[in-house]
């Protein structure tokens, strides 16, 4: 995704920042729409998803603002079913 994001501070709430981010698929249509896609000036930073549901370890991301709280409990709920699975075919053997 092209993504382009503007954050300032909300001047409702002190140390509050409201942000707004804009994403646009990168496919054909738009590297002919948008011809500056690929210009070199433009900074390109790889992320993950939200970070509560980002995989990343620490030392990975120095950009974290929240622990992986939603991640963790997913890859928690797979190992549940896999060792619910291995222990009902357990059974059926």
């Amino acid at each position: 995704f092209f993504v382009i994001s503007l954050a300032r501070p909300l001047s409702l709430t002190q140390s509050t920042n409201s942000s707004v981010s804009l994403g646009f698929l990168v496919n054909d249509a738009f590297k002919r729409t948008v011809r500056f896609w690929n210009d070199p000036a433009i900074p390109r930073v790889d992320v993950n998803l939200t970070c509560e549901r980002c995989s990343l370890a620490p030392a990975a991301c120095r950009d974290r603002v929240a622990e992986p709280v939603i991640y963790r409990a997913q890859q928690e709920q797979t190992r549940k079913e896999k060792a619910l699975k291995a222990l009902l075919q357990g059974l059926d053997g």
